[in-house]
């Protein structure tokens, strides 16, 4: 009697996956088929389990997307496109942190979930809060300004050790700041929605106690994300209650912080210096008062985004995203709409 043969259970299909690159950014953000294949290598099991179809998003293939299960999009999203072509669309990966252009989440298909690329950027970013941490304590801002001037003024600064430092949103860039803070021998106070502990922070804060904390800042790193929460949490009272001596980073969103009130304050000797990396709009217009704002550093939101790491980075972020979709888990870095990011 001829013995059974157990047939193999069939290998289930490719999932239908859109790939959507932005015309409009830095090709160092374009996730090619080339950055795809060499992340392929790195995930082969999982790289399987998608058959993935590139556009452009000026020139988008909407037979692909109106089939696709999953949308890999670059960080501008254009709405009207995915979310009326994409109706088979359970998941939106999208290559940022900050997802306030997405929000409401209410245009997407029912039911698909939104996730980012949080934690892409900390290395970069920690290396630049850093920096900045440096530049503010040794007043470059200042010296900058006399260079300009060709004006000498020997204005000493004390050494960094010991000195406060007051983070803004302590999520995986602000948790990097603090570690990188805590190499420069500075007292770290987190603020966190949660209050959740987070390793490298002394002191862990809600925002109702922000004013309580300001006072003690020698330096004010802002890495929140933009929420209608945040929207200006940074005002004009907030910064009456830094030091005169104190300086403050942004590299989380502009509108985070009134950047009119930091503007007069600087102007009137109540803060000792910014460095600033985010605005509203970007580019920032030609005409705009910030320009000539003394003491004041601007970089043209650079702080965070390796060139040759931040689109490889990002696709290891959607596999590991991936393999939790597969399995029907929760996915690691999905956005909450309620709370926007």
């Amino acid at each position: 009697m001829p013995l059974s043969r157990t047939k193999k259970p069939a290998k289930p299909a490719p999932i239908p996956l859109y790939v959507q690159i932005n015309a409009n950014q830095p090709e160092v953000y374009w996730m090619t088929p080339a950055v795809w294949k060499a992340a392929a290598r790195r995930h082969p099991a999982l790289a399987k389990r998608v058959k993935p179809v590139f556009a452009m998003d000026k020139a988008p293939d909407l037979a692909a997307l109106a089939r696709a299960e999953i949308v890999f999009s670059g960080s501008k999203v254009d709405r009207a496109v995915i979310g009326g072509t994409a109706r088979n669309m359970k998941w939106l990966h999208v290559t940022a942190a900050g997802v306030e252009g997405l929000m409401p989440l209410n245009w997407l298909p029912k039911g698909a979930v939104v996730t980012n690329a949080s934690g892409v950027h900390g290395p970069k970013a920690g290396e630049f809060a850093m920096m900045a941490l440096l530049m503010l304590n040794d007043q470059m801002p200042l010296h900058i300004d006399d260079q300009k001037a060709r004006r000498w003024n020997s204005a000493f600064s004390s050494p960094i050790a010991g000195k406060t430092v007051v983070i803004v949103g302590v999520g995986a860039i602000g948790a990097e700041c603090a570690r990188r803070a805590k190499q420069l021998d500075l007292k770290v106070i987190g603020v966190r929605r949660g209050g959740k502990p987070v390793r490298h922070v002394d002191r862990m804060i809600k925002p109702a106690q922000l004013h309580k904390v300001l006072p003690q800042a020698d330096f004010l790193i802002v890495v929140t994300p933009l929420t209608p929460e945040t929207r200006g949490m940074i005002g004009a009272r907030e910064l009456a209650l830094l030091k005169p001596t104190a300086g403050l980073i942004n590299t989380g969103r502009g509108p985070v912080v009134d950047y009119e009130a930091l503007a007069a304050a600087l102007r009137a000797d109540r803060l000792a210096g910014a460095i600033l990396d985010v605005f509203e709009p970007e580019p920032l217009p030609p005409d705009s008062p910030l320009w000539t704002t003394p003491r004041l550093l601007i970089t043209p939101h650079v702080s965070s985004d390796d060139p040759g790491a931040y689109a490889a980075r990002c696709c290891d972020v959607f596999f590991q995203n991936l393999a939790a979709y597969l399995r029907g888990r929760p996915l690691p870095t999905q956005v909450c709409g309620e709370l926007g990011y």
